[in-house]
């Protein structure tokens, strides 16, 4: 079985939204943007962006609003990479314990 939209021609399996997978059933509002199926979701969010005003001193204010975000995530890295560090140490750190519960080692000689 296939569908139909605009002349293109679909098989089932590939009848979905080409943003987000999601497959269509019987009476699924669907619609054909730029020979792309969307769904409603996808594509009212894609309507909403194509309308956006472009203009150069909005993005310049919004780097400047998002400038400190960066900074930040940049200042915790090293904090981040040090606790990364200790975990590996712990992890690598054999107690040699049989790991049961018990407090015996197997390298211990009886």
């Amino acid at each position: 079985m296939v569908m139909r939209a605009r002349g293109n021609v679909y098989h089932l399996e590939c009848f979905a939204c080409q943003q987000c997978n999601h497959r269509f059933c019987v009476g699924d509002r669907f619609y054909l943007h730029e020979n792309k199926i969307l769904c409603e979701y996808d594509y009212e969010e894609r309507m909403v962006f194509a309308n956006l005003p472009y203009n150069i001193n909005s993005i310049s204010l919004i780097k400047r609003q998002t400038q400190h975000l960066q900074l930040q995530q940049q200042q915790q890295q090293p904090h981040q990479h040090h606790q990364q560090q200790q975990q590996q140490q712990q992890q690598q750190h054999d107690d040699r314990s049989s790991g049961y519960g018990s407090t015996d080692s197997v390298f211990d000689a009886k």
